[in-house]
Parts: C-alpha cells; sequence; structure tokens
C-alpha cells in the first residue's frame, strides 16, 4: 500500500466518494487472496467437465499437490490448462484436453515457471495439442496421446486462434517410462498420404504393345497422353523409362469362354527390413480392387525389446481405373486405396512371382490410372520440414531426462 498517497486518493470531495469503494474493494481482494493462498491438495474424485461455454473458465487450481484419482475424470474443452504453484501431479484417472496440458510450477512469485517436484502418471493423458511434463522426478507407467492435428485454441472467451501440429516434452531429472505407452498418432487404419502426381487417361498413340513392353524382368509403363510432359529420370510425375519389375499373374475363367488375366509388375527398392507380397481376388477387404500389396516392416519394439511388425497396404480397383473422369481424392486416382495396421489383415494366401506370356501382339489403346505418393509417417512430410531434419517436425517426441 505504500505506493498509494493521500494525494492521489483526496484530491476532491467526488474523488473522496469515488476512490474509498474501490480503495475498499482493493483491500478486500487483497485479504481474500490470503485468505485463500494455496492449498496443501486439490482432489478430483469424481468428474470435472468444463466444455467451454461462452463466459465459463475452466476452474482455477492452486494447490501444492493435484491429483486426480483412480476412475476420476478431469476434462477441459478447448484451452491450454495449467494449475498454479503445484509442486507434486499425480494421475491415476483420465485426462483429457482437446488443447494440451503443461505440468511444470507455474508460480505467481518472480519467477512464473520453474520444474515441478514429480510428475506420477498410472492413468491416461489426451492432449489434442500438447503435453508438457517437466519435474525433478518423472514416472509414467501409465498413457499419454497427443494426436498433434489442427486444434482451436480458446485464447481467452472472445478471440480464437488456430494452431497446426503437436508435441509430446518430457524432461527431467530421474525420468522413468517403463511401460509406458506413448503415441502420437498418425492415421488409425487408413494410412496417411499424399499424391504428389496423379493421372489418368487413355493412351491413344499407338505407341503401347503389351507383348512388347511387359516381360519377365521389366515392364514399359505407357506414356501419357500428349501434352503432359513426362518428369525426368528419378523425378515426380508420370514414368517414362522402363522399370525392374518382378510379375504377378492371376487367372480366372468366367463361363466357357472368357479368361480373364490380372497382373501386377512390382518394382520395390525397400530396405532389407520390408518384405512384400501380391494377392489376388481382394476385394472388399482393403479396397473396392481385386489385387492388394502388402508392405510387411520388420522392427524391435523398444519398449519390449521383442520383434515385431506393421503393414502397409495399397490395393487397386481395376475397373474404377477405366471409368471416364475417374475423381481424385488429396491428389490419389480414386482407383487407389492405401491402408495400414499393426497386425497383419487376413487376404488370402499370397500369390507366387512369375511371368506369363498371354498377350498379343499390337498396339493398344490403353486405359491407363497412375499416383506417385508420399507416405506420411508422423505430422508432416520429411521433405517439407526445415532442413529436412526430422527435429523440426512440427508433431514430435523431446524426452531430455538427466537420468533415466
Amino acid at each position: 500500500m505504500s505506493g498509494m498517497t493521500h494525494t492521489k486518493f483526496y484530491t476532491t470531495l467526488p474523488g473522496r466518494l469515488v476512490k474509498w469503494p474501490r480503495l475498499c474493494a482493493l483491500l478486500a481482494l487483497l485479504l481474500a487472496r490470503a485468505a485463500l493462498g494455496t492449498a496443501p491438495t486439490y482432489e478430483n474424485d469424481g468428474i470435472v467437465d468444463y466444455t467451454g461455454g461462452a463466459f465459463t473458465y475452466p476452474p482455477q487450481i492452486d494447490a501444492t499437490n493435484f491429483i486426480n484419482a483412480n476412475g476420476a475424470q478431469f476434462i477441459i474443452l478447448p484451452a491450454l490448462y495449467e494449475t498454479w504453484n503445484t509442486v507434486n501431479y499425480t494421475n491415476d484417472g483420465y485426462m483429457d484436453d482437446d488443447v494440451g496440458f503443461w505440468f511444470d510450477t507455474q508460480t505467481t512469485n518472480v519467477i512464473t515457471r520453474q520444474m515441478a517436484g514429480s510428475f506420477y502418471n498410472p492413468g491416461e493423458v489426451d492432449c489434442g495439442y500438447q503435453f508438457l511434463a517437466w519435474a525433478t522426478n518423472i514416472l509414467n507407467p501409465g498413457t499419454v496421446n497427443v494426436p498433434g492435428t489442427g486444434v482451436i485454441v480458446n485464447a481467452n472467451p472472445l478471440a480464437f486462434a488456430t494452431a497446426i501440429g503437436g508435441l509430446m516434452q518430457i524432461t527431467g531429472q530421474n525420468v522413468d517410462l517403463t511401460g509406458s505407452a506413448l503415441t502420437i498418432v498418425g492415421g488409425q487404419g487408413s494410412a496417411q498420404v499424399i499424391g504428389l502426381y496423379g493421372l489418368t487417361g487413355t493412351d491413344t498413340n499407338s505407341d503401347w504393345d503389351a507383348s512388347f513392353d511387359l516381360g519377365p524382368t521389366y515392364a514399359y509403363p505407357s506414356f501419357p497422353v500428349s501434352g503432359l510432359l513426362p518428369p525426368s529420370l528419378g523425378g515426380f510425375g508420370f514414368p517414362n523409362v522402363p522399370l525392374n519389375t518382378t510379375p504377378y499373374f492371376n487367372i480366372v475363367g468366367v463361363g466357357t469362354n472368357t479368361i480373364i488375366y490380372r497382373a501386377v509388375f512390382l518394382q520395390d527398392a525397400s530396405g532389407v527390413n520390408v518384405s512384400h507380397n501380391v494377392y489376388f481376388g481382394t476385394a472388399g477387404v482393403v479396397g473396392g480392387g481385386d489385387v492388394t500389396v502388402e508392405w510387411v516392416g520388420s522392427y524391435v519394439d523398444p519398449t519390449t525389446g521383442i520383434s515385431a511388425s506393421h503393414y502397409l497396404y495399397l490395393n487397386d480397383n481395376y475397373l474404377q481405373s477405366v471409368v471416364t473422369n475417374e475423381p481424385s481424392v488429396n491428389g490419389i486416382p480414386i482407383n487407389f486405396t492405401f491402408a495400414e495396421s499393426p497386425t497383419q489383415i487376413g487376404l488370402g494366401t499370397p500369390t507366387a512371382a512369375g511371368f506369363l506370356n498371354v498377350f498379343d501382339s499390337g498396339f493398344v489403346s490403353n486405359r491407363f490410372a497412375y499416383v506417385s505418393a508420399q507416405m506420411i509417417a508422423t505430422s508432416a512430410g520429411t521433405n517439407s520440414i526445415p532442413n529436412h531434419s526430422i527435429t523440426n517436425l512440427p508433431n514430435g517426441f523431446k524426452s531430455a531426462p538427466a537420468k533415466s
């Protein structure tokens, strides 16, 4: 109160009448703050559900210890949430925020943000955009999920801003993530794919002869229609060079006089830990087409030390690809379907590689569909991030333990 002088508050009679209530209100506010102070413990044993209604605010928690008990729910929508003056955090229940949680010590002192004492999470924390745990001791046998998708950040009740990407950051002196399930969520079921260049059309140039252009170890693609510029070798676009391929064939008899031949010519430059399989007769499983290529990626699970596999699928609907004016979605003609799965999808018995010389000689007007696609394993393509560095991904996981 030393900064409040008699000169300021007693200049005129109206000044006395107006300023005294303000001074009293200020004193009452200070007294109330002193009376409340920082509580020893905040514990939620039930359900806290803030849905972000107009002119409503998340609960203001000022406590040394924060406990979200077993079976309890603490749900905040949509605002980045943190408590005041909290040293120790325990979540044995479920916490969810469309934006995110910060678990550090935000103080009312001169140093506004400090490392917390402990963060213990045997429960589950879901954050739409950002999860930050900064504590001396971090023990997380539970689950943390950060989708990292676009969200609406409620900066204040009257102003909204958008945020894209996401981050999971864990920093401490002693960090134990044994048994953790830490997920920066990508596509579930449908693989994250961007079509860099997609084409559908008909080659009417009379320059493609299947009996000549398709062989046991090679495949010449059909040239694009006139007016489209093919790319240079190694560039993105319709390939105009022969491919070193492995052929797969399928024969289906229809009635007594018709035979359908389906074929896949596959060039695979994957690493040694990736194998592939080709399946026919798969319509309605992964996509609407009768052929599906499966890639099997093998790796060692860092949490268990046990070998595991993940699966990527590409389905091609031959009949859809010959439709005139075939549309594209995300730059990918709709006859192609990409999918991923942590477990193998049942597609029957893989087809053995082998070539069948069943093509008639002569040029044909070939209907084609083509896509050059980039797989997105995280939140952004690695070709689009600064310096092409994985550390610059907008959706990432960072851990900086002094001891772990």
